[in-house]
């Protein structure tokens, strides 16, 4: 007579029950459950296959197939699986449906615990939410079957014009609708009434409109779209606040390098419309008014004014000569004269007129032989002068570290300071 202990004895008795009920036994010597590793792009399961852990490692996508499953597998046929790879793993059964849903989608690391009553599977899900497929038939007025469970995409086939279609059994969660044109393409749709904020689909042949939705007990509140196929240039259309909507599409030519940026308030779309211009003013709609500083048009470059200071003497000092000659001034940028002015010093007067040298950056200052000016400007009445009068200069450009002084041509009086100041715009 042998004797076994008590723990022994239960497990004897359910693995009898198990089998008096025709579920899946576990064989007399077995201490574990079989787990196989695959990490082949497809699988078959097999009645072989009842009462495994099945592992798919692989970093494509997998297709896990579930052939005839009436009359092939018993009932109570249980297995697990797991996707064990980086790629997404697609649980899809012939002549019946998972939890009433046609295929099931398992991401990097969830699992799926499935048991066969006869006519359909039911599942338990592990590793966070499931998201799944489900491919709806063809028709002029589909429904769309959530079964109570959110994480759905919905994909149709347009081969007519849909009147009318519906959303059934929702859950609160995300769903996702891929609408697609056909081969020919021009068919209209209609949204479910519960399915808010959608816009018109793309008419395109074989083009498919992606639709994200929030549903939140009432109504699938949508989020954004995205149209893509041969007929359409992509862009995610996002609703407006009460109504409307804005699209982003990306640069018309690739590797142009044109970038997209929002809008202060984070609600309007700005394009990158003023290169080489400033940003006046960014509109509520998103409008850009692009130009200068002061107000010119969109089309205007932008500008930045420069005054060149070029000092000569001090007050109470000597009086000036034709000698007299200011420091020299490197510019560190390159810009174009626009026009000058000229100054005494307090309670200079008299009559000056000066000439400016300007030099190629290099090692040697500006001399009388790199002078950029014809006759010279001046002080003939009063005690300043300002014109925007560039005639008398042989060029107006200034390079970049090109090297400047103003030096004293002619003078009466004895004024003893005099600045010079060249309006440059860059």
């Amino acid at each position: 007579m042998t004797i076994r202990s008590l723990s022994q004895s239960i497990f004897l008795a359910a693995v009898l029950l198990c089998r008096s009920e025709a579920q899946t036994a576990v064989d007399g010597n077995q201490v574990r459950l079989l787990a196989e590793l695959h990490t082949a792009a497809s699988y078959s399961i097999s009645q072989a296959d009842c009462g495994k852990l099945l592992s798919f490692s692989s970093a494509s996508p997998v297709s896990i197939a579930i052939p005839s499953a009436i009359g092939v597998l018993p009932t109570g046929c249980w297995l697990d699986l797991q996707n064990s790879g980086s790629g997404a793993a697609t649980v899809t059964p012939t002549g019946v449906t998972i939890d009433g849903l046609a295929s099931v989608l398992l991401d990097p690391g969830q699992g799926l615990h499935m048991v066969f009553t006869g006519s359909a599977f039911l599942s338990v899900h592990s590793g966070g939410v499931v998201w799944v497929n489900n491919v709806t038939g063809t028709g002029n007025t589909p429904v769309f079957s959530a079964g109570g469970t959110s994480g759905i995409t919905f994909f149709y086939t347009l081969s007519a014009d849909v009147s009318s279609s519906t959303l059934t059994e929702a859950a609160p969660g995300i769903y996702v609708f891929a609408i697609t044109q056909d081969s020919v393409g021009g068919h209209s749709f209609a949204w479910p009434p519960t399915v808010t904020n959608a816009p018109p689909i793309d008419s395109g042949a074989n083009d498919t409109t992606y639709l994200l939705c929030q549903y939140d007990g009432t109504n699938c509140v949508a989020l954004g779209n995205y149209a893509a196929g041969a007929s359409v240039i992509p862009g995610i259309t996002i609703p407006g606040l009460t109504s409307g909507s804005n699209t982003l599409s990306p640069p018309a030519v690739a590797g142009t390098n044109s970038t997209t940026n929002l809008a202060p308030n984070g609600t309007t779309v700005v394009p990158n419309a003023c290169t080489g211009q400033f940003v006046q003013a960014i509109a509520s709609d998103g409008t850009v008014v692009c130009g200068t500083p002061a107000g010119g048009s969109g089309d205007s470059p932008a500008t930045q004014n420069h005054g060149l200071m070029f000092p000569i003497g001090s007050v109470g000092g000597s009086p000036l000569t034709t000698s007299s000659v200011s420091g020299t001034l490197t510019v560190p940028f390159g810009c174009t004269i626009a026009g000058y002015s000229l100054a005494f010093g307090s309670g200079d007067s008299g009559t000056v007129t000066v000439k400016f040298w300007k030099a190629a950056t290099g090692t040697q200052i500006p001399v009388n032989a790199n002078s950029i000016s014809t006759n010279g400007v001046g002080i003939a009445t009063g005690t300043a002068v300002q014109s925007t009068n560039t005639s008398d200069f042989t060029t107006t450009t200034v390079a970049p570290f090109d090297l400047m002084a103003m030096a004293v041509t002619s003078v009466s009086g004895s004024p003893e300071s005099l600045t010079g100041v060249l309006l440059c715009n860059q």
